[in-house]
């Protein structure tokens, strides 16, 4: 084997691993760190509807780019978005929701962000109220 196709052979092995690792950080410790993600809300009645306070902590070593997270009401949804979330960050979203969209308040939401500004990953969840 030449010289330049053995160069060529750990160049490629290190890029892959620098493209591979933050996947295998983030989902191994989604597995392992069960305070990962901190997920706090409330819903406290006030005069014609509700004011929801969301709010993600984050506890992770992997950055997260493009953070969105989306409450969803009725047919109404409210977001808020970071553009990176780091270990200690959070990200917050106080809403008010009128009456007329729901008789019953539900705390449906999803997320997105990027792994590592890389590897795309949505999750969304229905909730009780």
């Amino acid at each position: 084997m030449r010289p330049a196709s053995i160069g060529l052979m750990i160049v490629s092995f290190g890029i892959f691993v620098m493209l591979v690792l933050p996947l295998v950080g983030f989902f191994s410790e989604l597995l392992t760190n069960p305070s990962m993600f901190l997920l706090e809300y409330s819903i406290l009645p006030v005069d014609n509807g509700y004011n929801v306070t969301f709010e993600l902590g984050y506890n992770g070593s992997v950055v997260l780019k493009d953070f969105r997270v989306e409450l969803h009401f009725g047919n109404k949804t409210y977001f808020s978005q970071k553009d990176s979330l780091e270990k200690g960050d959070s990200i917050t979203l106080t809403v008010f929701v009128p009456k007329n969209i729901t008789t019953k308040i539900s705390v449906d939401y999803s997320m997105r962000f990027k792994i590592a500004g890389i590897y795309g990953f949505s999750l969304g969840v229905r909730g009780g109220s």
